[in-house]
C-alpha cells in the first residue's frame, strides 16, 4: 500500500456491503468495482474472492465460501490468513452501513482515480 491515496473506511465499506449483498455487482450500469480500486493485496484477495464467488452463482456468500475458494490460492489463502481475514471480514460485515454504499462507492472510485494519475506521475496534491 505505498500511494497516499487511500481510504481505508471507503474500502471496508464497500466490500462489506458487496459481502453482505453481492448483487450489488449487478447493477453494471451505475457501479463497476475493478481489483484496482483497492490498493493493497489484501483487499484484493478478498474483493477478488467475493467477485469470483457471486461470479460463479453465489447470490449470498458466506465466510466459508471464501475460505474454500481461496484454499485452492495457495498465495490468496496465506494473505487472507496472516492478515486475520476471518476477522477483519466479518467486522467490515457487521458494520458496513448499507444506505451510504453511494459515498462510499463514491470515495472509493475517486482513490483508485488519484492512485492512477498519480501514478503516471501528474500531480493531484491540488485535488486532495
Amino acid at each position: 500500500m505505498g500511494s497516499k491515496y487511500v481510504d481505508t473506511t471507503a474500502i471496508m465499506q464497500v466490500i462489506g456491503c458487496v459481502f453482505n449483498n453481492p448483487k450489488i455487482l449487478e447493477i453494471t450500469d451505475k457501479y463497476s468495482i475493478v481489483d484496482e480500486d483497492f490498493a493493497d493485496p489484501f483487499h484484493k484477495t478478498i474483493f477478488g474472492a467475493i467477485y469470483k464467488i457471486h461470479e460463479l452463482g453465489a447470490d449470498k456468500i458466506n465466510l466459508q465460501q471464501i475460505e474454500d475458494f481461496l484454499n485452492s490460492r495457495p498465495k490468496a489463502a496465506a494473505c487472507f490468513k496472516v492478515n486475520k481475514g476471518e476477522d477483519w471480514l466479518m467486522k467490515v460485515s457487521e458494520t458496513c452501513t448499507p444506505s451510504a454504499f453511494d459515498y462510499y462507492y463514491n470515495r472509493l472510485k475517486k482513490f483508485s482515480l488519484l492512485r492512477a494519475y498519480d501514478s503516471y506521475g501528474v500531480n493531484v496534491n491540488f485535488i486532495y
